[in-house]
């Protein structure tokens, strides 16, 4: 007899005994979320249908505290209403539904997907308003009514994005498991309305919808007055209904009868009803009274004294020892049970257990996701593996597709940047709590064990075939009281097994597949191409140098407004730019006006000046570059550089490149993105003075993480921007630009190269200095400045455009730079430029220590050190190798020149080469006006290509690579390619399948791909994915003309089947309906994770669809294959023979969970302890732990007074009277006063701020530890904080 079996009717007893009292208390209060998705004047009637239901839930009691309203546009005020101030559901105008009380809560552009899903689940920050939040619990019961245009599962948020049926089911799910309601009605008015609820998983909830699948939902009537309708029918006769019926909060009318009252007459499509959510299933939940979810009524469980409470712990008594009776009888009648049964179930072959769990779990896969009831036997176990799994790396589709080349790229901390038309998607990366899931996973170790060690003891006694004597059971059970003992009080340290090990990677194998995706939270979209930049917005690198911004005293422009400071900074403002504090010293920051008179005296006098100095450069004695340089004129007429049409005005500011600056440029050394664009701009986006938002853990198991609601634009170069060092003259249109690779944190250089194919060197600082605005405060500045520039020019002329021979030419990838070379009292690298059908390689040189905040000593090679003509198409571009080898006295770095659908390896010596000259000369004397032709030449060009970090014990002769071609079809077999492994794809027919050592993106594009359907069912039944209802009936007309010609071309056939016995039927043809155009491709700095961004089309048919249809997806190739915690720090040890640069914490990290990196020291183990400095006289290689530890040894608790010590319980300290606090990770100082920690996003660990720490130091040796704190990095493990 099972257990179970013996245990089911005191289940049901305990479940009878405690059911009144979950009666009595299973509603408490009604909550409504009123909610219009549409805006502009046409949608009128959305407007009304929610306010028709706002004033209904009001009148039947429920206040406006407990009503969320979500209004996109307010009719009530738009101009083309006829009745200012008022919002009408009928023609007859008798109620003003708008009226004079009225609370929105959330207007205009708050009325987001996000903010509406942020609501139902409560993951809002702290500044949140009390008005804007859901504030229920497992006892409220909420009506959640939405109304706008939607299609089949999704519904439209004011004609901008889409909420999807699937999220709205997540959104409810987690609102279950967060017991955050008791029962929800869901009712929804739109098209195809019923498809909305078809996907809700979660108990306890009545949906219900306007129209079915391809039904419209229509409006009632319209106002002539109005000019549009104003409600429609299914929210009028829902309103009709409850007007008539439910007149008050004592009204009996139940939900079935609002139901019953649907007919298609009425609202001319099918309503529809869903019950099967609800405990009960339809009779349930139709008895349920409207009350319930539209009036206040409220039922309230009150404690009736001790006597009730006694009544409860009598039953539970009797019932306790029903349950201790059955339990000993199942334990004798197992005790009776034959010996064979108990070792035929013990002996079960591991192959068939493992059949069974394969087939158990390849059911599930396939299986429908219901609500779960809370007493599965697995319930737990999963929520315990869920929490402890890391976010799995799916895909991601975005609304958007680039319209530049190479339009994705990884930072040093695991941040993807991808570029759309005119905007950039940011996704910052999440990151498991390892400490906590070490912790749960010894915690299930010791559970194991303990469960293992009863069933031996419980096997042991049925398989003894004789009574043990007294002895042996004695000495049985000591052990067993010993062990059990010891892992009962968890000092069991064993490590696991294997088979606990197997069953730890099974769970979690079957907990991914219902966790969010990685990059699925704290992302940002970043419009660039609107507004256009402020020249005044570099106003701040000026004062940061101590120089005059040049533009302080110049007036504004054609079409500006004489403005005064006011005016200004909303100028400055609507940009959204920062507001940067005036210098010390100099005036306030504004544009003086000035009288009619004076300003055309002052532009006569420029005029002058612009001549003289158009002279002076005509006659070749002007200091300038590449000839004549356009003026600026600040906020006057856009454009820049010498093009015809750039040179007058900008483009539509498209995105034209993007990349990351290296580790430790930024607010918390975080890096910064740069986004160059069509107007011939690069910006700085970045974090700025606002502190970042941190998310809440949406799975447990997982650390906080940032989102980017700081991020703004810091300044930017190019067009109208002019940084310090730049002539004042210039205006420059960049065509593109290059980050070095990393020097220090804090410090780095920038290249960028103009349309004359100007190259400048920019030096790029970030310094810490006192914030005027808070006293004792510091902030961080930015200190730019031009320090060099020459002009790449290769050896063939510019070339005339009507010369029938010329080729087009020209690149924003060109600028590229090879790792630093550094030497006793310098470091070098090598810049490349591309030029007409040329390659050029400068020399930069840094002159060595250069101290943060001091302007560096930046040499330019006069000549290129190594130069090659090459044919090179548009967008050639130049990628080096991460590394640099050394082999004898040469020291060299590679790389890989693409150019159209063609590699070329090189490599270059940064010292100890030979040296290179050229001559000028034309392209037809070098053979590079035409590319050459080869026979097995593929004509699919590259979109992109990615280098990876070599392997030090096994260096290739060439740089080990990954590109993807533009293309990809079933028949460019050539899409992929990489010389890592011989994981291409192969050639040798069309249905050729990929290796399973391939990518896991190259595996899903070919599979996609390699599709086959017949011909004639593909043009019937459309194997696209998307159609759209406008050409539905041109569809339908060309199916039936399709079928026509098929029946006459059978009578035809049978006709010829009377006169031929053998005429067979020609067989149908088979297509493939899919293609891929791939956009490009980015690894990770670790080189374990590849990213590629593609768009998918149909072979058979143009896309059809305007911007909106527009869909472009980021696929991922990863590595779930952890290595076992090592003992020392895997970074790769030095070599003479190849120097790697270091990866970041968040790098390491990222390649650890995603790309089969080995575990990160302070994160999965223990750092190892730094060494103290040979010079002690040094404060900046000082053992900060070491000097700290005489104030940790003397510290004592604030609120007792008694010794603390570090480290007492895990990561807490303590003191001896039991009070308990955090532990700074750098200082092992107890953290006893809130708000003065940093929190890391790598480790989770807590330190105590900067300006914290040194006021524990004694004040000789302030300065020194300051200086080696800086800005600060966690002291666990080196990772970055948060905010």
């Amino acid at each position: 007899m099972e257990l179970s079996d013996a245990l089911r009717l005191p289940v049901l007893l305990a479940a009878t005994l405690l059911t009144p009292a979950v009666v009595e208390a299973e509603h408490t209060s009604n909550w409504a979320v009123l909610v219009s998705t549409s805006r502009f004047w046409f949608n009128y009637r959305h407007l009304a249908n929610v306010l028709s239901i706002y004033r209904t839930v009001k009148r039947l009691g429920i206040p406006d505290s407990q009503i969320i309203l979500m209004l996109p546009d307010d009719m009530a005020c738009n101009p083309r209403n006829a009745f200012p101030g008022t919002v009408y559901s009928n023609a007859d105008r008798a109620v003003d539904l708008y009226g004079d009380n009225i609370e929105v809560d959330y207007r205009g552009y708050e009325v987001t997907v996000e903010n509406f899903i942020r609501l139902l689940t409560d993951r809002v920050g702290d500044e949140m308003p009390r008005s804007k939040r859901l504030l229920t619990d497992d006892r409220s019961n909420i009506l959640v009514y939405m109304t706008g245009h939607g299609g089949a599962e999704f519904l439209k948020f004011q004609d901008a994005e889409e909420i999807g049926a699937f999220d709205l089911a997540d959104a409810f799910e987690q609102m279950w498991e967060k017991k955050r309601y008791h029962e929800i009605l869901f009712m929804i008015d739109t098209c195809q309305a019923n498809t909305m609820y078809s996907k809700l998983y979660s108990p306890n909830i009545i949906a219900t919808g306007s129209s079915e699948l391809d039904q419209s939902s229509y409006s009632h009537h319209a106002d002539n007055d109005v000019g549009v309708a104003v409600i429609d029918r299914y929210t009028y006769y829902n309103l009709e209904f409850l007007e008539a019926e439910v007149r008050d909060t004592s009204s009996k009318k139940t939900v079935g009868d609002l139901f019953d009252s649907y007919s298609y007459e009425k609202i001319h499509s099918n309503a529809g009803v869903r019950y099967d959510l609800f405990p009960g299933g339809a009779e349930a939940a139709r008895s349920r009274l409207l009350t319930d979810f539209f009036g206040n009524v409220q039922n309230v469980e009150v404690d009736d004294g001790s006597a009730k409470n006694s009544t409860l712990e009598e039953d539970l008594l009797g019932l306790s020892r029903t349950i201790a009776a059955l339990r000993k009888k199942a334990d004798e009648e197992d005790a009776l049970a034959p010996a064979a049964a108990t070792r035929k179930k013990i002996t079960t072959p591991q192959s068939e257990t493992k059949e069974n769990k394969t087939a158990a779990l390849s059911s599930k896969k396939h299986s429908s996701q219901f609500a779960k009831p809370l007493t599965d036997d697995n319930w737990w176990t999963k929520k315990i593996f869920g929490a402890t799994a890391f976010l799995p790396l799916r895909h991601l589709t975005l609304h958007s597709r680039p319209l530049a080349n190479r339009p994705i790229k990884f930072s040093c901390d695991g941040e993807l940047a991808v570029a759309a038309d005119d905007s950039v998607h940011v996704f910052v990366p999440e990151f498991p709590d390892v400490a906590k899931q070490a912790r749960e996973r010894k915690e299930r170790r010791r559970l194991r064990r303990l469960r293992k060690l009863e069933e031996e003891k419980k096997n042991a006694a049925n398989d003894s075939t004789s009574p043990p004597t007294t002895a042996q059971e004695g000495a049985a059970d000591t052990v067993d009281v010993g062990q059990s003992k010891a892992l009962a009080d968890g000092d069991d340290d064993e490590e696991d097994d294997s088979e606990n090990g197997e069953e730890d990677e099974e769970d979690e194998e079957d907990s991914l597949n219902d966790l969010r995706a990685q990059y699925s939270e704290g992302s940002r979209h970043l419009p660039v191409s609107y507004p256009p930049l402020d020249p005044r917005m570099n106003r701040e690198l000026f004062y940061n140098l101590g120089m005059e911004f040049p533009y302080d005293d110049v007036e504004e422009g054609d079409g500006e407004q004489e403005g005064d400071e006011n005016e200004e900074e909303d100028a400055a403002g609507s940009t959204g730019q920062p507001k940067h504090n005036s210098r010390a010293g100099t005036k306030e920051l504004g544009l003086d006006g000035a009288d009619s008179d004076e300003e055309g005296d002052e532009e006569e006098d420029d005029d002058e000046d612009d001549d003289d100095e158009e002279d002076e450069d005509e006659d070749g004695e002007g200091d300038v570059i590449g000839g004549r340089r356009p003026r600026i004129i600040p906020n006057g007429p856009f454009g820049a550089g010498y093009g015809a049409i750039t040179s007058t005005g900008s483009s539509m500011n498209h995105v034209v490149n993007m990349d990351w600056s290296p580790s430790g440029l930024g607010a918390n050394r975080r890096p910064i993105l740069a986004i160059l664009t069509g107007s011939g701009t690069l910006a700085m986006y970045g974090d700025g003075s606002t502190p970042a938002k941190i998310l809440p853990r949406v799975n447990e198991g997982m650390l906080q993480h940032r989102e980017l609601n700081s991020w703004e634009v810091l300044w930017g170069v190019g067009e109208r921007l002019i940084a310090p060092g730049q002539q004042v003259e210039v205006s420059e249109y960049l065509r593109g630009f290059s980050w070095a690779k990393e020097i220090a944190p804090g410090q780095a250089l920038l290249a960028t190269i103009s349309d004359q194919m100007e190259v400048a060197i920019l030096t790029v600082q970030t310094v810490f200095r006192p914030d005027p605005d808070q006293q004792g405060q510091e902030r961080l500045v930015w200190l730019v400045q031009e320090v060099a520039r020459f002009v790449a020019k290769g050896p063939h002329d510019r070339g005339d455009m009507l010369d029938p021979d010329y080729v087009p030419y020209g690149t924003s990838f060109g600028l590229n730079w090879t790792p630093w070379h550094h030497t006793k009292d310098s470091m070098a690298s090598i810049i490349s430029f591309v030029d007409r059908n040329y390659i050029g390689f400068r020399k930069i040189t840094v002159k060595t220590p250069w101290v943060r905040g001091e302007l560096p000593l930046v040499e330019v090679d006069k000549e290129d050190i190594f130069g090659k003509c090459v044919h090179l198409s548009v967008n050639s571009f130049v990628e080096f190798e991460n590394a640099i080898l050394s082999q004898e006295d040469i020291t060299k770095c590679r790389g890989i020149v693409v150019s159209g659908c063609k590699t070329m390896p090189f490599e270059i010596a940064l010292s100890g080469g030979t040296s290179y000259s050229h001559k000028p000369h034309t392209p037809r004397d070098c053979g590079t006006v035409y590319p050459p032709v080869e026979a097995n030449g593929s004509q699919n060009k590259i979109a992109d290509l990615v280098i990876h970090r070599p392997d030090p014990a096994n260096v290739k002769p060439t740089p080990l690579y990954t590109l993807v071609r533009m293309s990809a079809t079933i028949k460019t077999r050539d899409w992929y390619e990489s010389n890592i492994e011989d994981t291409g794809i192969p050639s040798d027919g069309e249905t050729s399948e990929v290796d399973d050592t391939t990518p896991q993106w190259v595996r899903d594009i070919q599979e996609k791909i390699n599709i086959s359907v017949p011909a004639n069912m593909q043009m019937r039944y459309g194997f696209e994915g998307e159609s759209d209802s406008e050409n539905e009936e041109e569809s339908e007309t060309d199916d039936e003309m399709d079928e026509n010609e098929w029946e006459d071309e059978d009578d035809e056939d049978e006709d010829e089947d009377e006169d031929e016995e053998d005429n067979t039927r020609t067989p149908i043809p088979e297509i493939h309906p899919h293609r891929y155009r791939l956009h490009g491709l980015a690894v990770s700095s670790g080189g374990g994770v590849t990213a590629v961004l593609a768009s998918q089309y149909s072979t058979q048919h143009p896309e059809r669809g305007g911007w909106h249809t527009v869909r472009s997806t980021i696929m991922f190739a990863y590595n779930r294959e952890q290595t076992s915690q090592p003992k020392q720090d895997p970074s790769p040890a030095p070599s003479d023979d190849i120097q790697l640069p270091q990866l970041t914490t968040e790098g390491k990290l990222f390649e650890w969970l995603y790309g089969g990196g080995p575990p990160v020291p302070g994160v999965n183990f223990p750092a190892p302890p730094q060494t103290d400095s040979t010079d002690a006289g040094n404060p900046e290689d000082t053992n900060l732990k070491t000097l700290f530890q005489p104030i940790v040894e003397k510290q004592t608790c604030d609120l007792c007074g008694t010794k603390m010590t570090p480290n007492k319980r895990g990561q807490l300290s303590g003191c001896e009277q039991g009070h308990f606090f955090g532990t700074c990770a750098t200082s092992r100082l107890a953290v006893q006063m809130p708000g003065i920690t940093r929190s890391c996003g790598a480790c989770g660990l807590r330190t105590i701020r900067t300006e914290e720490l040194v006021q524990k130091i004694p004040p000789e040796q302030r300065d020194g530890v300051f200086k080696a704190l800086g800005e600060g990095v966690c002291g666990g493990c080196s990772g970055k904080f948060l905010i």
